[in-house]
């Protein structure tokens, strides 16, 4: 029933440094919803959402300071995120909530979390699509994937609305679950017109600008010893 239909916008990251929390997003996410719906929506977060953003093709990503903590979320801390280095031992895995998996029932939405197991694109292909290494990490969406839980190749939705999901990297076999992931990125971009790429903001890049705003994040020791 078109009547009830809710346009799904895009994914987040629920981030926690110390004792600041912060959402964050792809900045192309908040422009694509500030522009149907009023930011902040008092009615739904106890937070005031201000977002702050870098409109930028190759670093889209924006944050909010939230002025306590989401109920009924648990965050991300900084201690599980870490500065990828390229590694042809593990896997990427793109998490967020495709649109095709977001059903609306009497108002109320429920979405599905979509796990897309993957492995980083070569070099080359960064400069194919005008991806920056420094900036960037780049993943080959292939309609078929291993699925998490059982191992055997599934076809998956394309991956409209993981905008502002989490990039994270496993070293170990992801099917025995034996290794936490670790956040490495923030999912930007995504398209034919990147050869079925899925790009990500890297995660030690968007900690660096939040710091430009909250200056004392950057001397946080964890911060200091990983990602500069």
């Amino acid at each position: 029933d078109n009547a009830n239909y809710t346009p799904f916008m895009g994914s987040s990251i629920y981030l926690k440094i110390e004792d600041k929390h912060f959402l964050v997003t792809a900045n192309h996410v908040i422009k694509d919803l500030s522009a149907r719906y009023s930011i902040p929506q008092q009615e739904h977060f106890d937070n005031f959402l201000q977002f702050i953003g870098v409109p930028n093709e190759q670093f889209d990503f924006c944050f909010s300071f939230l002025t306590k903590p989401l109920d009924y979320f648990k965050p991300i801390n900084i201690s599980d995120c870490i500065k990828y280095i390229s590694s042809h031992d593990g896997y990427l895995i793109a998490s967020g909530f495709p649109e095709t998996k977001v059903k609306t029932y009497n108002g109320n939405i429920n979405c599905i979390l979509q796990n897309i197991i993957s492995k980083e694109s070569k070099n080359q292909e960064y400069n194919e699509i005008g991806a920056d290494i420094n900036k960037n990490i780049v993943i080959q969406f292939k309609p078929k994937s291993l699925e998490i839980d059982t191992g055997v190749k599934t076809q998956l939705p394309f991956p409209n609305g993981m905008s502002g999901g989490g990039l994270f990297f496993v070293s170990k076999n992801v099917l025995y679950r034996d290794e936490k992931p670790k956040l490495v990125g923030l999912l930007t971009r995504w398209g034919s017109d990147l050869k079925k790429s899925i790009v990500a903001s890297r995660i030690e890049m968007i900690i660096f600008a939040i710091g430009l705003v909250y200056p004392e994040i950057n001397r946080i020791k964890y911060i200091e010893e990983k990602f500069t």
